[in-house]
C-alpha cells in the first residue's frame, strides 16, 4: 500500500514539464506506472494519479503546473554560469510576451491559429492582401499598446543595466524590451519593430501612430504622402533581415561563453542558427522555454517553467554576487 507522495519539483524528466516524481514507500523508490507520449501518468495513492504532458500538470484534478518551478540546483547552476560569463549572450522570442497579454504564434489559440500570414510578395502584389496585412497589424498593435513589461522583461533590463548581458537579441517586435529599460546598444531587434511603420515607394520611416490613426479611422491601407503604402516596419515571410544586425548576432554567438534562449521555440530561421553557433564554439547553453525546440540536445540545462518566474530567480543571484 501506497503511503504518502510528495512532488519535487526539478530536472526535466517530460519533454517540456520541469519535475521528478517519488513514491515514499519507506525507501524513497520512485514509482511511474505508465508513459504515453508526451505525457505521464504517475500513481501515488490509490485512486490518485499524477498526470503531466504539453497542456499542463495535474494532481488529484487541480492544476498546478502554473506555479512549478525548478528547484534551486539548476537555478544555481545557471547564474553561476552566468556570474562567471565574459561574454553572456540572450535570445528571447515570443513567450516571453505572453505574460504581458500578447499572444505568442504557434501555441493552441497563439496568432496562427485565426490568421495566415502575410508575405512581403503578397503585400508587394494585391491591395487586398495589403489591407489583409493592416486588419492583423492594427488590431495586434492595440494590444501591444495595452502590454506592460512583464517580471521576465524587468530581470533581463536589470542584468544588461547591470553590465551582465553583452547583447539581447529578440525576435520579438513589441517593443517590450525597449519600454523595459534595456539599453539599446545591447539590443538586436532581429524581425525589426512594430513601434515604427516604413514606406515601401520612398523608404521614410516614422513613429507608427502616423499610420495607425489613418487605420483606426478607417482606412484600409494607411498610405505616405509619397504615394506609397506603410508598412509597420518588421520583418515580413519572404523579407531579407537586416544584413548588418544578423552579422553581429551571429558574431555575438560565436564569442559567447554562456547563451541563454527565453521564451522562443527556436522554429525561426536564420536567427535560430545563433544555439549551435555558440555551441559549436564551446559556450554553455540554458534554454528557458515551454516548448520542446530543435536544439534541446544540446542545451546545457532546459528548464520548461515560465520564464517570468525564472529569470527573475536567476537574476537575484546573479546580482546578489559581486561583479566579474
Amino acid at each position: 500500500m501506497y503511503q504518502e507522495a510528495r512532488i519535487v519539483v526539478c530536472e526535466s524528466l517530460l519533454g517540456d514539464l520541469t519535475f521528478r516524481i517519488f513514491e515514499r514507500m519507506g525507501c524513497g523508490a520512485l514509482v511511474l506506472t505508465e508513459r504515453i507520449g508526451n505525457g505521464l501518468t504517475a500513481l501515488f495513492t490509490p485512486g490518485i494519479h499524477l498526470e503531466g504532458g504539453s497542456r499542463g500538470l495535474t494532481f488529484a484534478g487541480r492544476r498546478v503546473s502554473d506555479t512549478l518551478v525548478p528547484t534551486q540546483e539548476p537555478l544555481e547552476d545557471i547564474a553561476a554560469a552566468w556570474r562567471g560569463a565574459r561574454m553572456p549572450v540572450v535570445l528571447t522570442g515570443a513567450g516571453l510576451s505572453t505574460a504581458s497579454g500578447i499572444p505568442d504564434f504557434r501555441s493552441p489559440g497563439g496568432r496562427w491559429s485565426s490568421y495566415r500570414p502575410v508575405t512581403i510578395a503578397e503585400f508587394l502584389a494585391s491591395e487586398d492582401a495589403r489591407a489583409a496585412y493592416w486588419r492583423y497589424k492594427g488590431e495586434t498593435w492595440q494590444v501591444i499598446c495595452r502590454a506592460e513589461p512583464n517580471a521576465a522583461h524587468r530581470a533581463l533590463a536589470a542584468l544588461a543595466r547591470a553590465d551582465r548581458i553583452a547583447l539581447l537579441v529578440t525576435q520579438n517586435v513589441d517593443g517590450l524590451h525597449e519600454r523595459s529599460g534595456v539599453p539599446r546598444d545591447r539590443l538586436i531587434t532581429i524581425h525589426g519593430t512594430d513601434a515604427e511603420v516604413e514606406c515601401l515607394s520612398c523608404g521614410r520611416r516614422e513613429p507608427r501612430a502616423v499610420a495607425q490613426a489613418a487605420w483606426e479611422s478607417g482606412t484600409a491601407v494607411p498610405r505616405c504622402d509619397c504615394g506609397g503604402p506603410w508598412k509597420p516596419a518588421t520583418i515580413s515571410f519572404g523579407q531579407a533581415l537586416v544584413p548588418g544586425d544578423l552579422q553581429r548576432a551571429f558574431a555575438a554567438a560565436r564569442a559567447a561563453d554562456l547563451l541563454v534562449v527565453a521564451g522562443s521555440s527556436l522554429a525561426v530561421g536564420p536567427i535560430n542558427e545563433m544555439v549551435p553557433l555558440a555551441h559549436r564554439a564551446g559556450a554553455r547553453i540554458a534554454i528557458l522555454t515551454a516548448s520542446e525546440t530543435p536544439y534541446d540536445g544540446l542545451a546545457t540545462w532546459k528548464v520548461s517553467a515560465r520564464v517570468e518566474v525564472v529569470l527573475p530567480a536567476v537574476r537575484a543571484r546573479v546580482l546578489a554576487a559581486p561583479a566579474r
